[in-house]
């Protein structure tokens, strides 16, 4: 059964750690793709062009040559000492980072579309900061906030996942299934 109030996508204030709060609303399923479209296109320039991420308040380092470890380069000679199990096991880590590349940019670019101001959010001098896609990418590199600020932008796609539908499962064919369109116009 629909349940309204588990899928509200009002504004509300949100409190992360280190006492920073969030006036936000959760993401529907338009913004997710949005995001991810997105950051698909982020990820595609970055491999034309490493300085692209650097909007996203991903640190230079993390950009070096090998920071990422995204670049074709066999410096360390994995491919052409022959060992397939290490090779492999190289090009999967170089997978975890695009991996987990892709979803910090999509989480910069949710957190755009979602927070409309934050609270106690400051430089090394403690003055408030503007919200920016920099401040934002810097802000969520920092200790538990990504994924505190996931939990509350997916509440409601988490929340639809975990209850399903809630209609009973039948066979196909078998005419069990629960009637979802209209009933047929009689006059």
């Amino acid at each position: 059964m629909f349940k309204p109030s588990a899928y509200s996508f009002e504004e509300r204030s949100v409190s992360l750690p280190f006492g920073v709060v969030l006036h936000m609303r959760p993401a529907n399923s338009i913004d997710v793709e949005q995001a991810q479209t997105e950051a698909g296109q982020a990820i595609r320039d970055f491999l034309m062009s490493q300085g692209a991420l650097a909007a996203f308040g991903v640190p230079n380092s993390l950009l070096a040559q090998h920071g990422l470890g995204l670049d074709e380069s066999d410096e360390d000679g994995v491919f052409s000492s022959g060992d397939e199990e290490a090779a492999n096991d190289f090009l999967a880590e170089r997978l975890r980072r695009f991996l987990g590349l892709s979803s910090f940019v999509s989480s910069v670019l949710l957190f755009e579309q979602l927070v409309s101001s934050w609270e106690h959010v400051g430089n090394e001098k403690g003055e408030p900061l503007a919200l920016s896609r920099d401040a934002i990418g810097q802000f969520l590199l920092h200790k538990d906030m990504k994924s505190a600020f996931d939990r509350v932008a997916y509440s409601v796609q988490a929340t639809v996942s975990a209850e399903g539908n809630e209609l009973p499962v039948s066979q196909p064919g078998s005419g069990e299934a629960v009637r979802t369109t209209a009933w047929d116009a009689k006059s």
